[in-house]
């Protein structure tokens, strides 16, 4: 049976909650896919943890809970909304998910093997789901009336996640040179990004102490993320970062919801 829902999981439940009480037009909204992709993103996290560590039963269990999340989230978006691209993009996930779902699930319940199953598919499935997603959340900020200088913090709270997932990935490849080569570049492009769009945030809090601290508490935990980040590949902690990403996306996502 599966544990208590993590603090995130807690918040993620509450924000879907209030999606499923609003419009058709509010589930279209660049919150609700940030929300998905954020949920996707740690998916792909726990499956990279179990390919280092079959056994890990925490990320077993958080795998699980982003399997609900997205399976109940998912299925509210409904394939005859907005303009042609738009609804393309939807059926495009909305085909992808079942198989993303059976194949995931199916490893999650292979708890008693020694060793991680080829994820070769269900990777690139995830991929591709994935780009489905952020594209579907890229033309609804540029048109959605919604959009306020808050949403920033999910994007951020998505951007730690992708980093955390991207690092990931980059251990299991450690041992081809090429390719952590260009991995370490692309992290590095996205360490500056977060660094950049961090630094944008805290005005937005003059009139928010709690949100303010919690920030700083993001920056604290950031700093040491980053840090354990560029020695790799001298140094390799995987379920640390991925541990400290996860407070991280936490606090911008309660951020979020206090403004």
């Amino acid at each position: 049976m599966l544990k208590a829902l993590t603090l995130f999981s807690l918040l993620f439940l509450s924000g879907m909650a209030s999606a499923e009480s609003s419009s058709t037009k509010t589930a279209l909204s660049p919150e609700f896919i940030i929300r998905q992709e954020i949920t996707l993103n740690i998916l792909i996290t726990n499956l990279h943890l179990l390919q280092l560590d079959f056994q890990n039963q925490k990320a077993r269990e958080k795998l699980q809970e982003s399997l609900i999340l997205l399976d109940n989230s998912l299925s509210q978006l409904q394939a005859n909304q907005g303009d042609k691209e738009t609804r393309e993009l939807i059926k495009n996930a909305r085909v992808l998910w079942p198989v993303v779902k059976q194949h995931a699930e199916w490893i999650a319940r292979l708890s008693e093997a020694k060793k991680a199953p080829d994820t070769h598919s269900l990777h690139l499935a995830l991929v591709k789901l994935d780009r489905q997603l952020l594209i579907l959340q890229q033309k609804l900020a540029i048109h959605s009336p919604q959009n306020t200088p808050a949403l920033a913090f999910l994007e951020q709270a998505l951007l730690m996640q992708r980093l955390s997932r991207e690092y990931l990935s980059l251990t299991l490849d450690s041992k081809q040179k090429d390719i952590v080569a260009s991995g370490q570049m692309q992290i590095q492009i996205l360490i500056d990004h977060f660094d950049q769009k961090l630094a944008k945030l805290t005005p937005q809090l003059i009139h928010y102490p709690q949100g303010a601290n919690s920030l700083k508490k993001v920056l604290v935990t950031w700093n040491y993320i980053k840090e354990g980040i560029m020695s790799f590949p001298e140094q390799s902690i995987p379920e640390l970062i991925a541990r400290h990403s996860s407070q991280v996306v936490n606090r911008l996502t309660s951020v979020y919801q206090l403004l």
